[in-house]
């Protein structure tokens, strides 16, 4: 006997003498079953569909934890600054990294050492050679223009400026720069940008700095103690005191060009065994987990950061002839056929900006 037969029957002896229509109550009891079956039909998809939504955020999360730490974001924008010539004009030049358009900076054939942009970008201040032994401090509009000079020395006693960096302090207020003072040889000095008070002059021997995005630090390259080494030139970090000293590198490479990213927790250098042979690298503000971001087996120098962080500018003479190749490699004619390069700041997707013979990025701005 089928199963609705054996509900008739129920039926029908339930209902006794009441009038009832077994027919339909049947009817209805299958509709019933029916939706309920859909119903749960219904809620299994759902939670299906749940589960799956789930799994899907999952693997996001987890394809993100192998992408690089600081993922690229757009294109890049900005001014990038840099010595080098445009024609017969040699100087400091400004390059508009979306148009690709060159302005001139600083006077013809003016022998500029180093130049940057200030914080906000609206000022430009370089260091000039004159003739013997004198040099300059320059501040000017960011076009160039309205130069004024806030430092000069010309000690006669002094020997060559050998000047290769200059950073100014975040408030814009103050310059570092690599110098020569009397009595302390090749130091970090330190001036007021308007030029007032006499230069802070820091005890060791350092070449190169960059003032940290928070002001507190100074990033230096060499040693505490003029004299006191062997050779070796390694990064530090020190107040603009010159007091509290802390070691961050110590190897046999020769770090170059040092730099704070924009938000101050990592730093990113040249180096390499020799002055002929460099790489770009990265590591956190404190020295650890330091990274190698170009292999390339001639000059990959002066690294720069873009004001957002996501990318690293930099000068390069992979793309140079062999014979300039050669004489980098040599030393015969040391940066000929270096163009402009940028590349994401995980060292990936290098690409040229700007071609020439001799393109030496020192600054980038929004």
């Amino acid at each position: 006997m089928s199963s609705d037969q054996q509900l008739r029957q129920h039926l029908e002896r339930a209902a006794g003498s009441l009038q009832v229509d077994t027919d339909r109550q049947l009817d209805r009891i299958h509709h019933v079953v029916e939706r309920r079956g859909r119903g749960r039909r219904v809620r299994t998809m759902t939670l299906a569909a749940v589960i799956g939504v789930v799994a899907v955020i999952l693997v996001w999360q987890l394809r993100l934890v192998d992408e690089p730490p600081f993922p690229p974001a757009g294109s890049p924008t900005g001014r990038v600054l840099y010595l080098g010539a445009k024609g017969s004009h040699r100087g400091a030049f400004g390059l508009d990294v979306v148009t690709g358009d060159v302005a001139t900076l600083t006077e013809e054939n003016a022998s500029v050492l180093w130049a940057a942009w200030s914080p906000d970008g609206s000022r430009l201040a370089y260091i000039q050679q004159e003739p013997g032994p004198r040099y300059a401090v320059v501040i000017a509009d960011a076009d160039g223009s309205h130069r004024v000079t806030i430092h000069e020395e010309d000690d006669a006693s002094l020997p060559g400026p050998d000047l290769i960096d200059l950073s100014w302090s975040p408030d814009g207020d103050r310059i570092a720069y690599s110098g020569r003072a009397l009595g302390h040889g090749r130091t970090i000095l330190i001036v007021n940008t308007d030029g007032s008070g006499e230069p802070i002059v820091l005890d060791g021997l350092w070449v190169s700095v960059s003032w940290s995005p928070d002001g507190d630090r100074l990033l230096v390259l060499g040693f505490p103690e003029a004299g006191a080494h062997e050779g070796q030139f390694d990064l530090y970090t020190i107040r603009p005191d010159g007091s509290d000293p802390v070691q961050l590198t110590d190897d046999a490479a020769t770090e170059h060009e040092p730099s704070w990213s924009p938000d101050g927790a990592r730093i990113v250098f040249a180096s390499g065994e020799d002055d002929l042979s460099q790489d770009i690298y990265v590591m956190n503000a404190d020295g650890s987990d330091v990274r190698k971001l170009t292999d390339w087996a001639g000059l990959d120098l002066l690294p720069i950061w873009s004001p957002d962080g996501q990318w690293v500018a930099f000068a390069s003479d992979r793309d140079a002839t062999p014979a300039q190749r050669e004489s980098n490699r040599s030393g015969d004619a040391i940066f000929t056929g270096l163009s402009l390069y940028v590349m994401h700041a995980d060292g990936s997707d290098v690409s040229m900006m700007l071609e020439g013979d001799e393109v030496l990025p020192v600054s980038w701005r929004g």
